[in-house]
């Protein structure tokens, strides 16, 4: 059981740099392929998303 720690340390730091990795790959490509004009235009308003997440949530806990 002790020597298993290593081993879930180091597949975990390999798998979040490769994560890392992969977002960063993923962010430049589309950055150089739409540019940051296409993006501003076509961002998802975060914030107004949660808030409603969390109102249909707390709605159907309340119906329950």
């Amino acid at each position: 059981m002790a020597s298993s720690l290593p081993v879930a340390l180091a597949a975990l730091a390999v798998h979040s740099g490769v994560m890392l990795a992969v977002i960063a790959a993923v962010a430049l490509a589309v950055f150089e392929w739409l540019g940051l004009a296409a993006l501003r235009s076509a961002w998802i308003n975060f914030d107004r998303l949660w808030t409603l997440a969390l109102g249909a949530t707390g709605i159907a806990l309340l119906v329950q």
